[in-house]
């Protein structure tokens, strides 16, 4: 790290004597904060005991009573920070995550935990958080962190503490879940209506073993999420029934949201069906006679589509209907005004003169240049990973891959990314995905201006604090009303473990 200075200005002052007499015993997942006298330190795996360090020496200040009521009990990945007053710890975990607030005032710990709900009166039990004190608004403040028991998530809100008022607030431009913000969710879809300057967002899924779907309409306004869901009626009658993989485009012609396909219960059930949100209703327009894959396209989930404002048309390519073992190399145009589908595959070969067939890939219109950019994807039948940017222009698809080396002059092969448009710049933007089955997952931005790629750095930040944490299966809009991308949620792995977000982000 070329920012760290090293020689003389760094020196090793460990004491010399006995571990756990003279100075604590080895350790990790520990943490420590400055008083204003001294650095505390506490806990770290099995440890329950409590250090303070005064430059020279380490002395052992645990107070004797039981640990849990006198005392924190052993914990890893805790959080602590002085509030002026005392020094404040929050969480941790062995199993389950602890959500108890503890203050240390030089002497003695104190249970300071308040009463309340948790994650709407305090937050979450959680591990692995940052927390620092504002000292302007006497506050300490708490980002994030993770549950590695009940939904096993990630934490995106951010909570105070008021240390007068013994009181945590939440912050984050949210509250509970499910109620006044999103639950937390992968493989949703997104769009913004430009005409009420509103990020509309359905459904998608969570969980895992069993996978939750979900079938709620949500608007983001910029400060405020609101749940539109209709109240009254039947789902897959009166609003899109619960479903991931769908896509959703706005259509400014007409002034609606419109949603096409998508699946339920994982491979069991998928759709072809068209829907049309108007900021109030959700209204099925999908085509009432014909053959499907003659007349309009067959069943499928994780295509992409892109709505050509030149054209007035919503141009899809691809995805899959994985119970039936089809994968999509197919071109169609959806013309909302006269309620049609018309198939624009070209003539040729798959790979050359039109992309192959993939799933799981984007596609955004790139208004300046008057193209839809597709970018990526998978070939699951074949384990293909595909690295290629392709244009269409209404009449022929063209391979506009650039020359150079693959993460250096252009986005590493990868699914579950996200593209938009940035109208105001002329730019389409990328954000995240994987490859391999998760092997890798992307936390990367990448910007296209229609001839060259370029990766935006965020060096100098914190992942999940200053940028998005790497993620698969997020959804990703411009709002041209502000001038700002927009972020919600998606999932990362660990292993084979996995957890939904239901954080979001500005760029």
């Amino acid at each position: 790290d070329t920012g760290h200075r090293y020689g003389s200005a760094c020196r090793d002052v460990s004491p010399g004597g006995v571990a756990g007499t003279d100075f604590p015993t080895f350790r990790s997942n520990h943490a420590m904060a400055f008083d204003g006298a001294n650095v505390v330190l506490f806990g770290g795996g099995a440890n329950e005991d409590t250090w303070e360090w005064d430059g020279a020496a380490w002395t052992d200040v645990s107070p004797g009573g039981v640990a849990g009521t006198d005392y924190p009990t052993g914990r890893n990945q805790h959080v602590m920070a002085y509030d002026g007053t005392n020094v404040v710890l929050f969480g941790g975990n062995t199993d389950p995550d602890f959500s108890e607030t503890w203050t240390w005032d030089g002497g003695n710990w104190s249970d300071s935990s308040p009463a309340g709900t948790e994650g709407i009166d305090n937050p979450y039990g959680c591990e692995g958080a940052a927390m620092a004190y504002d000292s302007t608004r006497g506050v300490v403040v708490m980002f994030g962190g993770d549950h590695w028991f009940g939904d096993s998530s990630y934490e995106a809100n951010t909570w105070e503490w008021d240390g007068t008022a013994q009181t945590w607030t939440n912050e984050s431009p949210q509250g509970a879940e499910g109620v006044t913000i999103p639950s937390a969710r992968r493989f949703h879809s997104m769009a913004f209506d430009a005409g009420r300057n509103v990020v509309v967002m359905f459904g998608g899924s969570k969980g895992q073993d069993p996978e939750y779907y979900l079938d709620d309409t949500w608007e983001w306004d910029g400060t405020t999420w609101a749940n539109v869901s209709p109240t009254t009626g039947t789902a897959g009658t009166d609003w899109p029934s619960a479903r991931r993989g769908s896509y959703m485009v706005y259509d400014p012609d007409r002034a609606v949201v419109v949603l096409f396909g998508g699946e339920f219960d994982y491979n069991s059930i998928y759709y072809n069906d068209v829907w049309e949100w108007d900021g109030t209703t959700w209204t099925d327009v999908s085509p009432t006679s014909g053959t499907a894959g003659v007349d309009f396209p067959e069943e499928r989930r994780f295509h992409a589509m892109a709505y050509d404002t030149a054209r007035d048309v919503i141009v899809m390519f691809g995805g899959a209907n994985d119970d039936g073992g089809l994968m999509f190399d197919d071109t169609w145009e959806w013309d909302g005004t006269a309620g049609a589908w018309t198939e624009v595959t070209p003539v040729g070969t798959p790979g050359t003169d039109y992309p192959i067939k993939r799933r799981i890939h984007d596609m955004v219109y790139d208004s300046a240049r008057g193209v839809c950019v597709m970018f990526g994807g998978e070939d699951y039948s074949s384990n293909i990973y595909f690295e290629d940017t392709w244009t269409w222009d209404g009449s022929e698809w063209i391979n506009v891959s650039p020359p150079g080396v693959s993460g250096l002059h252009f986005p590493e092969m990868r699914r579950h990314h996200k593209m938009a448009y940035d109208s105001n710049r002329g730019v389409t933007v990328l954000f995240g995905g994987e490859w391999d089955q998760a092997t890798i997952v992307y936390g990367d931005t990448w910007e296209y201006d229609g001839s060259i790629w370029q990766q935006i750095s965020m060096k100098g930040g914190v992942e999940g604090t200053d940028f998005p944490l790497a993620r698969r299966g997020h959804a990703m809009v411009f709002d041209s009303n502000r001038g700002v991308m927009v972020l919600f949620g998606g999932n990362q792995f660990y292993g084979v473990s996995q957890w939904c977000l239901n954080d979001i982000w500005e760029f």
